[in-house]
């Protein structure tokens, strides 16, 4: 039975991964932190959760354990999740600013806009790590600030051909590592949007659980091509007239004073739904995905040079990839994909942008990532394996700004993101 993105989102708006389905690896395979395990953290959110009045009378009699993979209809997914939504932080459109048509996109009758949302007072890491609460709960670096709040005003009944997300100073300037600002990440999802990960685990079926990202980016950048590299082809992300835009990010200020920062999606888009068009979204493939589910990765004992493969992984419907492109952390090196056998693309990282840290230390920063952007068609059983590879001695891992959950070093990570768009979606 395919999972929904209910839970997954309920976790995001308490600030925990609440994912049953994995729970007994993770806790065999987690570090302990200075305020208690992982599991205990999680255990702690899903309490705060399961605790909220709305979502506990939605819940009467429904086992928990089933929930995570019910097919729910819209009526009864909005039930649970509009009080959740309701009780998080507003961050508003600010201004729209409209743009000539981006090079990219060649779609008649399409338009680029810049969609600004704030602003974000980013605290120093040194306050950041004074946090309690829900405020440092799950939090991958104690020093940075994680923020989790719906976006009002964002556009509707609109498809989107291509997107782009960056963080910006109010000037325009951009907030980055050359600036004293790491991104970990920053997403804008539709949690309207039902979730079709096109993909499961070959060794137990699993589907796992993730988010209808809209668009998202991270320190290496990025873009989400719906409408494909030449911006001709016809498919793209739907925002409906209901839509509901989740904002989520966890950024670090190694700098010594607060910064107002904002979070500007760049869209390309065409009015309204168009019926010949297929439905994409954004696959995150995870290198450990169908073993212990982890996303945040650490070095085998004694080793600076070293890789982590996947297990097999099954593509569950018929579709075009539209872009591969990974996401690694500071030592990671490329994460390739193989199909049925043969390498497809290997996405390389680029580091090109020093970072300065508030007590001096200067690294070169990870900033880019190359990416596959020819359309591949794949089809139901196909075939996937990834593989990471790092190199801690060319790359050192980029230090925790304050000692963390996760220790001393960052973690490293093993993502590969897909642009996927369906065939059973094209309606003619």
């Amino acid at each position: 039975m395919k999972p929904v993105n209910i839970v997954s989102f309920a976790a995001v708006a308490s600030g925990a991964a609440i994912d049953h389905n994995r729970l007994e690896r993770r806790q065999s395979a987690t570090p302990k932190t200075s305020t208690g395990s992982m599991p205990d953290l999680i255990s702690q959110a899903t309490s705060w959760l399961m605790n909220n009045e709305a979502v506990k009378n939605y819940m009467k009699g429904i086992d928990v354990n089933k929930v995570m993979f019910q097919v729910l209809d819209k009526a009864q997914q909005y039930q649970l999740l509009d009080p959740i939504m309701s009780g998080l932080p507003q961050y508003k459109v600010v201004k729209t600013v409209n743009l000539p048509l981006d090079p990219q996109v060649k779609l008649a009758g399409a338009k680029t806009i810049e969609v600004w949302n704030g602003p974000i007072d980013l605290i120093t890491a040194v306050e950041a790590a004074k946090q309690t609460g829900l405020d440092s709960l799950m939090k991958m670096d104690k020093g940075s600030v994680s923020i989790t709040g719906v976006v009002d005003g964002f556009p509707k009944d609109i498809t989107v051909l291509l997107a782009a997300l960056s963080l910006r100073f109010e000037d325009g300037s951009p907030a980055d590592v050359a600036n004293n600002v790491y991104n970990h990440h920053t997403v804008l999802a539709n949690v309207r949007k039902p979730l079709h990960l096109p993909f499961k685990c070959a060794n137990n079926n699993n589907q796992p659980l993730s988010a209808p990202i809209l668009t998202a980016v991270a320190e290496e950048g990025g873009s989400s091509p719906y409408a494909g590299q030449n911006g001709t082809f016809k498919s793209g992300n739907y925002l409906g007239k209901d839509q509901k835009i989740l904002f989520s990010s966890e950024v670090v200020n190694y700098g010594n004073a607060t910064k107002k920062i904002y979070a500007v999606a760049k869209l390309s888009y065409i009015e309204g739904k168009p019926k010949d068009y297929m439905e994409s979204g954004v696959a995150v493939l995870n290198v450990k995905e169908c073993d212990d589910g982890l996303t945040a990765l650490r070095p085998p004992e004694g080793q600076k040079v070293y890789s982590y493969k996947s297990k097999e992984m099954l593509v569950t419907e018929d579709g075009y990839i539209l872009q591969i492109r990974g996401h690694l952390h500071d030592g990671g090196e490329s994460i390739s994909m193989n199909l049925n056998g043969k390498e497809v693309c290997n996405s390389k990282a680029i580091y090109e942008k020093k970072n300065t840290a508030a007590n001096g230390d200067v690294w070169l920063a990870l900033n880019d990532m190359t990416e596959c952007l020819d359309p591949l068609l794949v089809h139901k059983d196909d075939k996937v394996v990834i593989e990471a590879k790092y190199d801690l001695n060319k790359h050192p891992a980029r230090k925790h700004a304050h000692a963390s959950m996760m220790g001393g070093d960052a973690e490293e990570m093993g993502v590969l993101n897909w642009q996927f768009a369906r065939l059973s979606t094209k309606q003619q």
